[in-house]
């Protein structure tokens, strides 16, 4: 919950009116840091389409500029010098016409932008071959001065033409009778750098209300590449007294600002106003950067979304909880508000879904379909992946004679180990572009789409085709085409009987296996005619989260035990687990061994362990050998080991109610078996009982049986995937609550059988009471003697899995891997 509770602290930046604020009062919410009062986002979008007066020389004038129209363009196609062969209607965005009077004479500028940088080059490539073979020029020289590639051309009659495609796809077209001023205005475009541009005013404002909080601290995420942000204002208002933010402890990093805000003592407001400029990387389309929450881990008096675009342009925006935006228009604009007052503060909840799923929130987009996303990151991928490159590498990878199958698992494996993994850009709202699969061959590294390419490049170079595929975060929203759904990139071979997934990225994945993450993740595949938005399949149940634990348990008359335990793993933890203990040394093995032990017995000593070779690339198998001094507490004549509480779920089922739907999202299949050898001339007193509940989310089975020399238990714990309902909450409580007290109370206890002879040889001898006492009594008296050592067989089955699990999960963060869930929006493709 700590991931959560950071992106909703992230994304509290915003603004507010200077009116006093007499809302909410802090002693309303004595738990919380502060109360918002007003988070609040202005953003406007204005085109750049042309130069402006600043751009050019005092003594020129802008005598006219325009926007083309449908009918225009057709007409310009039609009446153009040279046929337009490869004229497509559809991929042109739009057509602007400038023209600037100049002391050298008139300079005509005809933009032409296009969804895709290869339309342009089509258009282009057409005019310079054109232009290269018409008989009146008289000079042609390809350059990319001007641009990503271009062609200037003098004409017969002293007329010069420039033409170029610029960084954002634009075809640019200029006439001239002055080769200066020409070259002037062609410098000018090709400097200009967007032809459409966000202003976001982002404003918050806060009453602390408890001293030197952790919210005194803001962190604000921008894009290094497309963003340009100024803090324009940023205060405490610390009674009458505004004390400005020191600029020079704000910390600018590559992603974020972080600010302190001084003094931040209770009753103090906290502010800040930032103006943020944006560019977007699809051209002349914009779309919300994340989606816009209209609910915060704080009381807020209000929230504001405001959207203002040229009128008449073409905005899909999608709401939830019925927050719908007031539309309004003038000459200009067309502005969107969404709005919500008197907001209740978020209490983020154990196993919730995707918070975008259950919380209310907003996003935009201009771009008109899913189409645009896939043809433009189609292009970005095609230009990057080049069989021909990586043609002599691959020949040392594989054979001539080696099958598909054993061709694909080769190279996925080399891709996977040889190339280093390297999280370098931060995320798809970075790092759009793969790298050219030859530089991530020669570097041996790269981020997930830089392994993406050489993957299917090297695939391709064996004959095998595969595409790459676009992964989200949580489920795609459909209604408002966005890039930023993504954060990664894998390949996929799609097959009729089945596509096959490789994530080269994920350095423990054996052949064929996608990490747990992107099970079931929604994915956009690119390069395929036949496949475009599916879903990642989720591996079967025996192949997902399944442990098994085994133990013997050899117990002597003083209470010691030597304890053999056999751990098997299948799934996620088991990949994660296996890794390490296959890449460490033999003291970072004892460690993680000795960290598993030592929470099943404190005075213990290690005997052996053992990495036992599998199979199976998914499962783990450990075997360890442990003497535990004080397993059992020796009571008058009884051996007692005490059943320590299971504590499934207890963070969860202390909760009272829930707002949200509970999720388990994946199965979880756990077994466990112990035979505890009875020392001579002992025998079991009491067991315990046998118990077993089932629900539509688990299936739980404990039991016992006993014979003379020994006492074998085992316990099955079959968890299903689904989600709750708040209302079915009460049933998952009290299923949790009553395996968990049943373990509590349980006692095993082992009994000295002493024949009447030996009753009566030894009568002198003081016994101690064991008749005026329960054995539970007595079991407590001896935990009390012996904190920490009476461990039960069926805790170690318990605690090692928890402690397996936990190892696990400490080994996954320290992994550069995305673990979605409950994450900002800041999309992150690397």
């Amino acid at each position: 919950m700590k991931k959560l509770l950071l992106v909703f602290l992230v994304l509290m930046v915003g603004s507010s009116n200077s009116c006093a604020y007499e809302g909410i009062s802090c002693s309303e919410y004595p738990e919380n840091d502060l109360i918002l009062l007003l988070d609040e986002s202005k953003n406007n979008v204005t085109y750049s389409k042309y130069l402006t007066n600043s751009d050019i020389p005092g003594s020129w004038v802008i005598t006219d500029q325009h926007e083309l129209t449908r009918e225009d363009i057709n007409e310009y196609i039609l009446k153009s010098a040279f046929s337009r062969r490869d004229y497509r209607e559809d991929k042109f965005i739009g057509m602007y016409v400038q023209s600037i009077s100049t002391e050298g004479g008139e300079v005509d500028v005809l933009i032409e932008s296009f969804t895709q940088k290869s339309d342009a080059e089509k258009i282009y490539d057409f005019y310079n071959q054109e232009y290269k073979e018409a008989r009146n020029v008289v000079g042609f020289e390809n350059t990319d001065k001007y641009g990503v590639k271009g062609f200037t051309a003098q004409i017969r009659n002293d007329e010069y033409v420039y033409k170029f495609i610029d960084q954002k796809n634009r075809l640019i077209h200029i006439w001239s009778l002055s080769e200066d001023d020409g070259a002037y205005v062609a410098e000018k475009y090709s400097d200009l750098k967007s032809t459409l541009l966000i202003s976001e005013t982002r404003h918050f404002k806060a009453k602390v209300c408890k001293s030197q909080s952790l919210a005194c601290t803001q962190i604000f995420y921008f894009s290094p590449t497309n963003d340009e942000y100024t803090v324009t204002k940023c205060i405490t208002q610390h009674g009458s007294r505004d004390i400005p933010c020191p600029e020079s402890r704000m910390d600018k990093y590559a992603g974020y600002l972080e600010v302190p805000f001084p003094s931040c003592e209770k009753e103090d407001i906290i502010e800040i106003t930032y103006l943020k400029n944006s560019e977007f990387p699809i051209k002349n389309r914009f779309w919300s950067p994340e989606d816009f929450y209209f609910e915060r881990i704080y009381p807020t008096e209000e929230i504001r979304l405001t959207l203002a675009v040229p009128k008449g342009m073409d905005i899909k925006h999608f709401s939830t909880q019925d927050i719908k935006p007031q539309i309004t228009e003038n000459d200009e604009y067309t502005t969107f508000l969404w709005e919500k007052k008197n907001i209740q503060p978020y209490e983020p909840e154990n196993l919730m879904p995707p918070v975008r799923e259950v919380i209310g929130r907003a996003s935009y987009s201009s771009l008109k379909s899913w189409d645009e996303v896939k043809e433009w990151a189609e292009e970005l991928f095609n230009d990057a992946i080049d069989p021909e490159q990586v043609k002599k590498t691959v020949n040392t990878i594989v054979k001539a004679d080696d099958r598909e199958e054993e061709k694909i698992r080769k190279i996925y494996e080399w891709v996977r180990d040889e190339i280093r993994y390297e999280d370098s850009e931060i995320g798809f709202t970075t790092g759009y572009q793969p790298h050219d699969c030859r530089e991530v061959l020669d570097l041996k590294f790269g981020d997930c789409k830089d392994k993406t390419v050489l993957l299917i490049s090297m695939l391709d170079a064996a004959g095998v085709k595969a595409c790459p595929a676009l992964v989200s975060q949580d489920t795609i929203n459909m209604q408002t085409p966005n890039p930023n759904e993504f954060y990664h990139a894998i390949a996929v071979i799609p097959r009729e009987s089945g596509d096959l997934w490789l994530d080269s990225t994920c350095s423990n994945c054996p052949y064929g296996y996608i990490p747990a993450s992107e099970q079931g993740a929604d994915v956009l595949i690119l390069s395929h005619p036949n496949k475009e938005f599916t879903k990642i399949p989720v591996n079967d149940k025996d192949k997902n989260r399944v442990f098994n634990a085994s133990y013997i348990i050899d117990l002597n008359k003083e209470g010691e035990a030597e304890i053999e335990v056999t751990l098997k793993d299948t799934g996620a933890n088991a990949l994660y687990l296996k890794e390490e203990l296959e890449d460490a040394d033999e003291d970072r093995i004892e460690d993680i061994v000795e960290y598993i032990i030592e929470e099943v017995c404190s005075d213990f000593e290690l005997v052996s362990h053992k990495l036992i070779d599998s199979t199976d690339e998914e499962t783990i198998l450990i075997e360890l050998t442990v003497k535990c001094d004080h397993f059992a507490t020796k009571s008058g004549n009884k051996l007692i080991y005490n059943m320590v509480e299971n504590s499934m779920y207890s963070e969860t089922i202390n909760d009272d109610e829930r707002r949200f739907p509970l999720v388990i999202e994946s199965s979880i299949h756990y077994t466990s078996s112990q035979r505890t050898y009875i020392p001579e001339g002992y025998t079991a007193e009491l067991i315990p009982d046998n118990y077993s509940a089932k629900d539509s989310f688990a299936d739980y089975s404990f039991g016992c049986i006993k014979s003379d020399s020994e006492i074998t238990c085992s316990e099955n714990w079959v968890e299903n995937e689904i989600t709750l309902h708040p209302s079915e909450f009460e049933s998952f409580k009290n299923f949790y609550k009553e395996i968990n007290s049943l373990k509590k109370s349980i006692i095993i206890s082992l009994e000295k059988l002493e024949t009447k002879k030996e009753e009566n040889t030894q009568t002198t001898v003081a016994e101690p009471p064991t008749t005026e006492k329960t054995i539970k009594e007595e079991s407590e008296e001896a935990n009390e003697e012996e904190p920490g050592n009476n461990i039960a067989a069926s805790a170690v089955v318990i605690i090692i899995l928890v402690s397996i699990i936990t190892i696990g999960g400490i080994l996954l963060l320290r992994k550069k891997k995305p673990e979605p869930r409950q994450r900002s929006r800041k999309s992150k493709l690397g």
